[in-house]
């Protein structure tokens, strides 16, 4: 049915087609937004000034987009896809025009958080569309493109951000957004008929306030109270320990919920199961990766943060050929868990490559092989975790479910960025200065001999961060293989009509 309760249309392969570009834009502004500013903060704070507000401006979006990805997700499940989708791309815009007005870094701080709840938005919303849209069978080579758009984004967002602020303004890194995002908004909302049959709207008020609660002090506890006060602060200590508290009462509650924000019954299915610990342990490994690898690049390789962003391409590529190929070998066999065990497979010679990070010509051969292993890994294993989820959960559930996968992976990544860079900082010690970490451009103004021994401490401390992600592959790679594959469905909630014209990639056949 389409959202108004009437039947819905089939789709002519056009309408599929833009779509699908409206939807890749979509996902390719949200996680650009995530990583662009990175580069740009140190200007931004020049301009605006506020240091202390400095770690604000990426923890305020990531704080806000993780936990729109679920809130949005369910509410789809109610509302429907189209009108959560338009909702979610004018937040994001709104949030973006007033990011390039602000004037202070609590102006910012806040427009910031405003653009992260429409990209969490638009991030799960993406995902959940494109399952209504296309059969399980025929979802890899999309889920695969979006999982591409998605991992693509996050990487050259630095560049992007880099690149722009020495052309333009920094205030660009926002406002390029408009247009993009218009486009899409415009494009949605004069072609996407996504089916969708009413029911009863008992919302989750309760539930959506204990989430928002929860997971709000949990990230603050890792993301932002161990730099100012430390893990063993009371500060730290109360966010993290209050949260833990809230996010048990919120299970409790959900159990007994009429229309939970988090459906337990999920939690019961194995598949759910062990593609969520899959998902989030390959998320962990790709953050970590997009955090640390530029700071290696650029503190001890030397680099400017445009030539880390172009050294990162094997890896961009790497992702692109894997999701492509096991993109279209699943339309073409149905078959699944093969390619997410390969995926964990490769990095695992990925993780070892990367543990080995350090100076020298041979290493940077290395690190360059690692970065197109991780890749490829990426590639092959993201989009799988998506597949499997949504084709073992029941068509009403699918919002919800997508939006749990993209939440985990974001939630995981986040406190594993936390612990990892609080490994690194504790590696580190006395031996070298952390302002030289913050502004690694600074260490090649360093005497000779003060110089070899922080890129020697920071090599050293980096490698650490990924002898610690192998663990996690492994753990990735167990729930992968003790899983049983379910067959992919064939069918999807919404159909095409003929193509008069066809084109290569126009999108599903017809139902």
């Amino acid at each position: 049915m389409a959202e108004d309760g009437s039947v819905a249309p089939t789709l002519t392969p056009r309408e599929f087609r833009l779509i699908i570009v409206s939807l890749m834009t979509a996902m390719g502004l949200a996680a650009l937004d995530g990583t662009i500013v990175n580069t740009a903060l140190l200007t931004i704070v020049d301009d605006l000034g506020g240091l202390k507000s400095y770690t604000w401006v990426g923890t305020s979006y990531l704080l806000c987009s993780t936990i729109s990805t679920m809130l949005m997700g369910k509410l789809s499940d109610l509302f429907g896809r189209r009108r959560l989708y338009l909702i979610a791309m004018v937040v994001f815009l709104v949030g973006s025009g007033l990011c390039g007005f602000a004037t202070s870094m609590i102006q910012l701080v806040l427009a910031r958080g405003l653009q992260g709840v429409g990209g969490g938005g638009l991030i799960s919303l993406a995902f959940a569309t494109i399952a209504d849209l296309v059969s399980p069978r025929e979802r890899g080579r999309y889920t695969s493109l979006f999982t591409s758009v998605f991992a693509i984004g996050g990487v050259v967002g630095p560049l992007v951000g880099g690149l722009i602020v020495q052309s333009v303004s920094w205030r660009w890194i926002f406002w390029v957004n408009l247009p993009l995002g218009a486009a899409s908004l415009v494009l949605a909302y004069r072609v996407m008929h996504v089916p969708f049959q009413r029911r009863p709207r008992d919302i989750d008020y309760i539930g959506a306030a204990l989430l928002t609660v929860g997971v709000s002090a949990l990230l603050i506890g890792v993301s932002w109270s161990p730099t100012e006060y430390g893990w063993s602060s009371p500060t730290s200590i109360g966010l993290i320990g209050g949260a833990a508290v809230v996010i048990v009462v919120f299970l409790g509650w959900e159990r007994r919920a009429t229309e939970a924000i988090v459906p337990m019954h999920l939690f019961a299915n194995p598949m759910v199961r062990a593609m969520l610990v899959a998902s989030a342990t390959i998320s962990v490994y790709i953050y970590a990766a997009n955090a640390f690898l530029p700071l290696f690049l650029q503190g001890v390789t030397g680099v400017s943060p445009t030539g880390s962003g172009l050294l990162l391409l094997p890896m961009v590529i790497g992702t692109l050929v894997g999701a492509t190929v096991v993109g279209r070998w699943i339309q073409r066999t149905g078959r699944y868990r093969r390619f997410a065990i390969q995926g964990f497979a490769l990095a695992l010679p990925a993780g070892v490559g990367m543990a080995l990070i350090g100076q020298g010509s041979f290493r940077m051969a290395v690190l360059l092989v690692s970065m197109v292993l991780l890749g490829l890994s990426v590639g092959s294993a993201n989009p799988i975790t998506t597949i499997a989820i949504q084709n073992s959960v029941a068509p009403t559930d699918i919002g919800v479910a997508s939006s749990l996968s993209m939440f985990t992976r974001s939630l995981f990544a986040t406190i594993g960025l936390a612990i990892f860079g609080t490994l690194m900082s504790s590696r580190l010690g006395d031996r070298v200065d952390p302002d030289l970490v913050r502004q690694p451009r600074s260490i090649k103004a360093l005497p000779a001999a003060e110089k070899a021994i922080v890129l020697d401490a920071l090599s050293d401390a980096i490698r650490v961060v990924f002898i610690g992600c192998l663990p996690l592959i492994v753990i990735g790679m167990i729930a992968v293989i003790i899983t049983r594959e379910v067959p992919l469905r064939t069918t999807a909630r919404v159909g095409l009509t003929a193509d008069p014209d066809p084109e290569p990639m126009v999108g599903p056949p017809a139902h």
